[in-house]
């Protein structure tokens, strides 16, 4: 696969990826659907011309920066590896940030977890390197209903060219990246012309014509760090294809410097249900719109959060939200308030104290459980009930995603069903689903300490009564 190198003239902002000031390297990911059993994993970098170390080559001065990728398996197999090499030429000796070199790698993995391990090191100084090493989860292309990829950020988004490389196309569009998300507004004299700074996106939409004929909506709402909506729009989307390119440009000028969230919510045009979600966090410094930094008290804190401006019916579904990890004496405190000021302070509290580092912008672990959310009303909605009240959604919120999936679809012996193993709690435990009513799944036997056990699950839920002895 080759890989593309555009030189973009940008500013950028120190990287939150590089460990070593000498290299510089931002790089993000987003998933696709590849084909009807896997999905492609797009991994793009950046990285400033300047961080590589230039030698002197025929006559032109050359820098080097080598990449490696590898992807294992669980097991520690490996599945994928790639190792290139990224050749830039200098044509003016600068010390300041000149061009960006964007590059994409894009990978087709089976549904499963993988662990991850990138390099990348100047090839003029080996030692000079940085390496990184996280887990991907890669979930089964969804057929059974309307999906969404993952939201791309782009750097910009124009109409193919003939010949264009294929890891930026998508469909009739080439997509540059953007894998810092982080969007710069210039400074604007007097004298000069603002023309603006646009954060272009990309998603693609699956299953629409199959599943929402009659069209869809698209919401589209920019939060800020406390995840209180600032902008949004709405969009309807015709579905004459099962596959849907969306790709737009949302104006920033007006954002202040600070972190924000960019969600859209799908709905079908004959219902209000969301039925499909993403969201992504970006970044925006603006030198005419600087954050205001000021010591706040508690109340004033509250009072600037998105839960001071809530209404009951949300207030309500916050708290069923987290109601399975909030403790006896917080649901007893709870039950007494009948104010909805003193609810929302509730909810204030509840997630004030928990947040791992209250020095810095949001809350990180709420945005885990906002993601463990989306998550559920992505792959567990029905036509009637959002995914995070189900009850794989309720063991979503309250133990995180599983650490191993097995799914029996309908057979004449069984009703489809699907055991979840979760290994680092209690020891080991697991939980078991069956489709009762033909919608959804429902729990019937679990391992862990406080849950519904029923050993002879099988028997009495999934196996369909006559099969056993019919198959004898």
């Amino acid at each position: 696969m080759k890989s593309l190198l555009l030189l973009l003239a940008v500013v950028l902002v120190p990287s939150v990826f590089a460990q070593q000031p000498s290299i510089r390297l931002d790089a993000d990911a987003t998933i696709f659907r590849y084909d009807s059993t896997r999905q492609l994993w797009e991994w793009c970098y950046a990285f400033p011309d300047t961080s590589l170390v230039y030698k002197q080559r025929d006559g032109r001065s050359v820098g080097e920066m080598y990449f490696r990728i590898s992807i294992k398996d669980t097991a520690g197999t490996l599945v994928k590896s790639e190792q290139w090499i990224v050749a830039n030429t200098a044509t003016v000796a600068s010390s300041r940030d000149v061009r960006n070199l964007i590059g994409v790698k894009q990978f087709a993995l089976a549904p499963g977890k993988y662990r991850v391990d990138c390099v990348a090191a100047d090839m003029a100084n080996r030692q000079d390197s940085l390496s990184r090493s996280f887990l991907i989860a890669v979930t089964s292309p969804i057929t059974d209903r309307l999906a969404m990829s993952e939201i791309l950020l782009a750097s910009s988004i124009e109409p193919a060219e003939e010949g264009a490389n294929p890891a930026y196309t998508k469909g009739s569009m080439t997509v540059i990246p953007n894998p810092s998300a982080q969007y710069i507004l210039p400074e604007v004299s007097e004298d000069s012309l603002n023309m603006g700074v646009l954060l272009p996106y990309y998603f693609e939409v699956y299953n629409a014509h199959t599943f929402s004929p009659a069209g869809i909506n698209l919401h589209f709402t920019v939060l800020d760090a406390a995840r209180r909506p600032l902008l949004s729009f709405n969009q309807k989307q015709n579905t004459p294809t099962d596959g849907l390119p969306i790709y737009g440009n949302l104006p920033l000028d007006t954002l202040a410097s600070g972190v924000y969230y960019f969600q859209v919510n799908i709905t079908d045009v004959e219902a209000s249900a969301v039925i499909a979600t993403g969201v992504r966090k970006f970044y925006v410094l603006n030198s005419a719109k600087l954050p205001t930094f000021s010591l706040y008290s508690e109340s004033q804190d509250y009072e600037m959060s998105e839960f001071s401006t809530m209404g009951q019916e949300r207030v309500q579904e916050e708290y069923e939200k987290i109601q399975p990890l909030i403790t006896s004496h917080e649901q007893s405190k709870y039950g007494l308030l009948t104010d909805l000021t003193a609810q929302r302070k509730f909810l204030y509290v509840y997630w004030k104290q928990r947040d791992p580092d209250p020095a810095i912008p949001g809350n990180k672990a709420r945005e885990d459980f906002e993601s463990l959310i989306n998550y559920a009303n992505t792959y567990f909605s029905t036509l009637q009930t959002p995914g995070w009240r189900t009850d794989r959604g309720r063991v979503i919120r309250q133990y995180g995603k599983p650490d191993k999936v097995d799914v029996a679809p309908y057979s004449p012996e069984a009703k489809p069903y699907a055991t979840w193993y979760y290994y680092a709690i209690q020891g080991g435990v697991q939980f078991c689903f069956v489709e009762l009513n033909g919608v959804d799944y429902t729990l019937v036997h679990s391992t862990a300490k406080n849950e519904l056990s029923e050993p002879e699950w099988y028997e009495r839920f999934a196996e369909i009564m006559g099969a056993a002895q019919f198959s004898r």
